[in-house]
C-alpha cells in the first residue's frame, strides 16, 4: 500500500489544480493481459485518498468524466478490422457520472490465402451511463461462438468473405 504524506498531498493537489485550470486532462494508455474468461477492469478516483479528492474536485461527484477511446482491441489487428469503440467520444451532461461498457468478445481466426492464419478476437460493445459514482467500467464476456474470416484475392482486388 502506498502512503501519501501531507507534503506530497499538497504538491499533488497544486499540480492537478493547475493542470485543470489549463484545460488539461488524463491520458490513460497501456496493455492489459486479460484471461479468457468473463471479467472487468475499471478506471476511477475510488483509490485516491479521500482528502486529496475533496481538495482537488470538491468530492468525487464533481469529476469531469468526458473521454475519448482512441483505440481498444483484444489482439493483433488485421486488414479491414473494425473495433466498435475506436474513436468513441462521450461527454456527459453533468460533470460526473459512470460509464459502463459491456463488451462481448468473439474468438476469431483471420486467414489470408497464402499468408497464413492469425488468431485475433473481435468484439461488440454496448454502453450505459448514469449519474452516480465516478468511473469508467469495462465488463468483458466471452462468446461461445467461433468466427473464421477468410480473405480471398480475385483479379487484382481483395474481398473479405465471412
Amino acid at each position: 500500500m502506498i502512503r501519501i504524506t501531507k507534503p506530497i498531498c499538497k504538491g499533488l493537489i497544486k499540480k492537478v489544480k493547475q493542470a485543470l485550470a489549463h484545460g488539461e486532462g488524463c491520458r490513460v494508455y497501456g496493455v492489459l493481459d486479460v484471461q479468457r474468461v468473463a471479467g472487468n477492469f475499471h478506471i476511477s478516483v475510488h483509490g485516491l485518498n479521500i482528502f486529496v479528492a475533496q481538495m482537488i474536485f470538491g468530492g468525487n461527484t464533481h469529476v469531469n468524466v468526458s473521454h475519448i477511446i482512441h483505440d481498444l482491441s483484444f489482439g493483433p489487428k488485421y486488414p479491414g478490422i473494425h473495433n466498435p469503440l475506436d474513436g468513441t467520444e462521450r461527454i456527459p451532461r453533468g460533470e460526473s457520472g459512470t460509464f459502463k461498457y459491456y463488451i462481448k468478445i468473439v474468438p476469431t481466426e483471420y486467414s489470408l490465402s497464402g499468408h497464413g492464419q492469425r488468431r485475433t478476437p473481435q468484439f461488440s460493445a454496448l454502453y450505459h451511463s448514469a449519474l452516480c459514482s465516478t468511473g469508467w467500467y469495462f465488463r468483458l464476456d466471452r462468446h461461445a461462438m467461433y468466427r473464421l474470416l477468410e480473405a480471398v484475392t480475385k483479379k487484382n482486388s481483395r474481398s473479405l468473405v465471412r
